[in-house]
């Protein structure tokens, strides 16, 4: 009875101090978890900035657009006399071997006199727009020879650069974007004694530019006016980019 007694006692003492030192464990687990709940959970600095880039490269090729205009009796009149001088065009643009010649539109209206009540139809007029491609060095001489063969207006010339040498262009500017971006960004972190750690986004925008050459109106009935010789100066045609970046700020740079 004694033994079992005394085995009995310290049963109980070894379920006493394994309770207390469960219940040390417990209270320790609860405050370290009570920490991890309790740190305050600090927002990363960021900073948005939109960089620019460009590149300039000459031009190789001219887009020419041109129109011919012709006034008749009635719409088929019109049309016909519109329809030869355009034929002259096209045969001196094969000559020429310029490239890409196209016709964007061609449209009939009606003239009215406006001083009869109601108006009247006082004839109709036909007419077509013609686009085409020389080198830079052709645009002038191609002038030319529109204007000798009766055209009605010259609307524009826009330059344009070999498309390789353009890809490399953009390519390039999208770069020169990206870095000034993060240049802008460095420059406004360094007073915070922070600087670029992070790049959180980036969304690039590439442009292109023409140089566009806004001609002289050539009008039919002043043609024999025009000096020959019409001189085109072809400038460079521009690439541009712009790249909107949000950086992540901290002591650890990129």
């Amino acid at each position: 009875m004694l033994f079992t007694a005394k085995h009995a006692i310290a049963s109980l003492l070894v379920s006493a101090l394994s309770c207390a030192a469960l219940s040390d464990t417990s209270v320790a687990v609860s405050d370290q978890s009570a920490a991890l709940v309790a740190a305050p959970v600090i927002p990363a600095t960021t900073l948005s900035v939109t960089g620019s880039g460009s590149v300039s490269l000459p031009s190789d090729c001219a887009t020419i657009t041109v129109s011919i205009q012709k006034d008749g009796k009635t719409a088929i009149d019109a049309q016909r006399a519109a329809s030869k001088i355009t034929q002259d065009v096209f045969q001196i643009l094969s000559s020429l071997k310029a490239t890409r010649v196209s016709t964007n539109s061609v449209s009939i209206s009606a003239n009215y006199n406006y001083n009869d009540s109601p108006a009247t139809i006082t004839g109709f007029s036909a007419q077509t727009t013609i686009s085409f491609q020389t080198s830079k060095d052709g645009a002038g001489p191609a002038v030319d020879a529109c204007i000798s063969r009766g055209i009605s207006s010259l609307q524009s010339i826009t330059f344009s650069a070999n498309p390789s040498k353009y890809s490399y262009a953009v390519n390039k500017a999208a770069s020169n974007a990206v870095k000034d971006a993060l240049n802008q960004a460095n420059v406004a972190a360094k007073p915070l004694k922070l600087c670029v750690s992070a790049i959180k986004s980036i969304d690039l925008n590439q442009q292109s530019q023409s140089q566009y050459y806004q001609p002289r109106m050539y009008m039919a009935a002043a043609a024999e006016a025009v000096p020959a010789g019409t001189t085109v100066q072809a400038g460079d045609v521009t690439a541009t980019a712009s790249a909107s970046v949000v950086f992540e700020l901290g002591t650890k740079c990129l």
